[in-house]
């Protein structure tokens, strides 16, 4: 097995002193894609939500923003999960301070921050801040109060 192979390995199994080991040793490209749809070891540290792993990518200069064949980054690919554990949120929180793109948009047009202003990802919509749209919101009715425009005369 090589130590792309194994770089990919190690980042699906959480395994960070395998990471380690081989960016000391052989400084491997971190960036390596060998798998058929172009994924990166942080793209597969995300999908596994292993936040260490992740965490070591990052350290060692994994790009935050590469994408794979649909167009998906690191971020997106942790947005998708429709189970997220505070390990995920944890790694969508570090990705975001190293400058990982909410806006970027996929093949399909899909951004993180689409996915993460869905309702059914509130998890990570209270982390940002954000708010979530309430269909059945009754509006209310504000009274507008017209007020009165002074003119005032210049003196001259």
């Amino acid at each position: 097995m090589n130590d792309q192979q194994k770089l990919y390995d190690a980042a699906s199994e959480g395994n960070v002193q395998e990471i380690e080991k081989l960016m000391e040793l052989n400084k491997s490209n971190v960036d390596i894609v060998i798998t058929s749809n172009k994924s990166t070891p942080l793209m597969v540290a995300c999908f596994f939500g292993n936040y260490e792993v992740a965490k070591s990518l990052l350290h060692h200069g994994a790009d935050v923003n590469k994408e794979n064949n649909n167009g998906d980054t690191p971020l997106i690919t942790v947005c998708k999960k429709k189970n997220p554990t505070q390990d995920d949120l944890d790694i969508i929180k570090m990705l975001i301070k190293n400058g990982a793109e909410l806006n970027k948009k996929n093949k399909t047009g899909v951004s993180a921050k689409s996915l993460i202003d869905l309702e059914d990802y509130p998890y990570f919509n209270n982390f940002l801040g954000g708010k979530r749209r309430k269909t059945n919101k009754r509006k209310t009715n504000k009274r507008k109060t017209n007020k009165r425009k002074t003119n005032k005369r210049k003196r001259r």
